[in-house]
């Protein structure tokens, strides 16, 4: 009982070593940069890498020195999708979950967002369960950031997380909440960041919360509400949640189906109907009479009809190319 107050069922309560370039990295590299200076300029390049206050002083430097800042660059490029792909997965808490995931788990130091198609869906939940997992495999904190004040710390600890490891975070405002939230992720003494955000948060914080994940190798565990789906997401995983009406026995525990929404590398709209006991154990198997793995329909945005995802699209992308056209805002609370 207490595990679902504290998750939303009640609305009551509601760092990676560089390598050098290969040779074949080289020539590519010198490929590359040669028509990059022929087509654009060297000042161009420049201020295309690093930006107009240090376009000048590449412009100063010789054609060897611009390519070997351009083979240092790819090189970087490389190193670090190399070392993300080779870096830990977590479990969600289940295989049920688990087995619709292309490596079995979710990656760690990334962002994974639980939407509730409808409030009480058991969101909440399963973010917990990824959480309690992520606590398994990190010898570090679990940090809660939860302005509204609706978590539960009793029926986390029922859950199997250990109070010493549990830091709980209460910012006044959304601000403060965005800030808490990046400097958690950037701290590598930290297992996970569990927060629920709501639609408010807009492109640039999200890009920051994904940057600061990868710094600190910390997963962000997110609860987003209905009104996000449809629009862009800078999450690695996207899980739908909605609860499923069975005529299993209520001793069993709740039955929620999760459709994975967004993946990278991943199948997207299969989804797994599974039972969660009171202990928030995920069991395996059938329990609405169909498959326990199987390709959904897609849940329909609530946020818009297609064109408004498209324009939420083209505003992210002029966001990413002038990430500076504008000083960020702080949010009301």
């Amino acid at each position: 009982m207490a595990t679902q107050l504290a998750f939303g069922d009640s609305p009551a309560v509601s760092p990676h070593p560089s390598f050098p370039p290969t040779a074949s990295t080289t020539a590519t590299a010198s490929t590359a940069a040669a028509a990059a200076v022929a087509m654009c300029g060297a000042a161009d390049v420049a201020e295309a890498e690093t930006g107009p206050a240090a376009a000048a002083e590449i412009v100063s430097d010789s054609q060897p020195n611009l390519l070997q800042r351009l083979r240092d660059q790819l090189g970087r490029l490389e190193t670090a999708a190399t070392d993300k792909a080779a870096l830990p997965t977590v479990s969600c808490g289940g295989a049920a979950l688990d087995g619709l995931l292309p490596r079995g788990g979710l990656p760690a130091a990334s962002m994974v967002e639980w939407i509730a198609v409808s409030p009480g869906q058991g969101a909440r939940l399963l973010a917990m369960l990824a959480a309690v997992e992520s606590l398994r495999c990190h010898p570090g904190w679990l940090v809660v950031v939860d302005p509204a004040g609706t978590f539960y710390p009793p029926a986390a600890l029922a859950l199997g997380i250990e109070a010493e490891r549990l830091v709980w975070v209460r910012p006044a405002d959304r601000s403060d909440q965005v800030w808490a939230i990046d400097q958690a992720l950037r701290c590598s003494a930290v297992a996970a960041v569990w927060s629920p955000l709501g639609a408010w948060l807009d492109d640039r914080d999200a890009r920051r919360f994904q940057l600061a994940a990868e710094s600190g190798h910390t997963m962000g565990l997110f609860v987003r509400p209905a009104t996000v789906m449809g629009r862009p997401s800078f999450a690695e995983v996207r899980w739908h949640v909605e609860g499923v009406r069975t005529a299993a026995s209520p001793a069993r525990g709740r039955t929620l189906r999760a459709t994975l929404a967004r993946c990278r590398g991943g199948q997207i709209d299969r989804s797994a109907t599974f039972a969660v006991t009171a202990n928030g154990i995920i069991e395996q198997g059938v329990t609405d009479g169909s498959s326990s793995h199987h390709t959904a329909a897609r849940p329909a945005a609530v946020a818009g009809p297609t064109q408004a995802a498209a324009q939420a699209t083209m505003h992210l992308a002029a966001q990413l190319a002038h990430p500076k056209v504008a000083p960020r805002r702080r949010h009301s609370a």
